[in-house]
């Protein structure tokens, strides 16, 4: 019994640091796909965050900042943006995934807006594959305007969280063995 624990505890410590985490600053010169910044492959367990800037002051402070990346398995991303006033400092972000040619695959403006929230936040399962992910501010005139005048003067954190994807044989799995158990609780209350 012992070894057993040893061994699922060697197990959690293994699986604990495979996960990869880092950090990064924007790069002002990422205001169109063109000119994205590179976050390079993201892998099952990773996950990587992103301090950005939309300031007018700053040169391309108040564009749309894109950030260029790449899977090369199918995986679930989340994407976050966290401002640190929200809507009392005019902080309302927008997170858009974008494909290879530039074409939006999905948005997200407000993850509740009925209870104020206004950072941003968008789960989506991705082939593999090279992508864009773009952060800018709400544009109350346009929807799903990703041209960079929306709100401005804030500063954001973007986290992108890669997950696998559970594959059909899994939730196979995942319900026999649910079955079984279903089944050995039966017996042992019957007998």
């Amino acid at each position: 019994m012992n070894s057993i624990k040893k061994a699922i505890c060697i197990a959690a410590i293994a699986a604990s640091a495979g996960a990869q985490a880092s950090g990064t600053f924007e790069a002002e010169s990422n205001d169109t796909i063109d000119t994205a910044q590179n976050l390079g492959s993201l892998v099952s367990g990773s996950e990587t965050n992103v301090f950005g800037l939309r300031f007018d002051l700053l040169e391309g402070g108040s564009s749309v900042d894109y950030y260029k990346f790449s899977t090369a398995s199918t995986l679930s991303l989340t994407f976050s943006v966290a401002t640190k006033l929200g809507p009392a400092g005019g902080n309302d972000p927008m997170v858009g995934l974008f494909s290879s040619s530039g074409t939006l695959i999905d948005m997200n403006d407000d993850i509740d807006s009925f209870n104020l929230n206004y950072d941003s936040l968008l789960t989506r399962s991705v082939s593999a594959g090279t992508y864009y992910v773009a952060v800018t501010g709400y544009n109350e005139d346009v929807d799903n305007d990703f041209s960079g005048a929306g709100d401005k003067n804030w500063s954001y954190v973007l986290s992108i969280s890669a997950a696998p994807v559970p594959e059909p044989e899994s939730y196979a799995m995942f319900l026999a063995g649910l079955g079984v158990i279903g089944t050995v609780a039966r017996r042992r209350k019957a007998g």
